[in-house]
């Protein structure tokens, strides 16, 4: 986590969570947007998690940070 410079960590505090991790899928045609097979263009990217932790309104994950080291994991189901 990151506040005001790269792995810098963040203020203590309580804060609401969002998390989305994503893969690239097939390749796509940039015209198209169909599978490409000679000249694919541009990557198709796909959520590896429920879409729901990854937006602000319906994620109800929340974590409370502590000064001291922390360690916080969610189970995501």
């Amino acid at each position: 986590m990151t506040t005001f410079r790269a792995n810098d960590g963040v203020v203590p505090g309580e804060y609401r969570v969002i998390i989305s991790k994503f893969a690239a899928g097939p390749l796509q045609d940039d015209e198209t947007n169909e599978p490409s097979g000679d000249e694919p263009t541009q990557p198709v990217l796909r959520s590896e998690i429920p879409d729901k932790y990854a937006n602000p309104e319906t994620s109800l994950l929340r974590a409370k940070v502590l000064p001291q080291a922390n360690e916080i994991d969610f189970d995501l189901k």
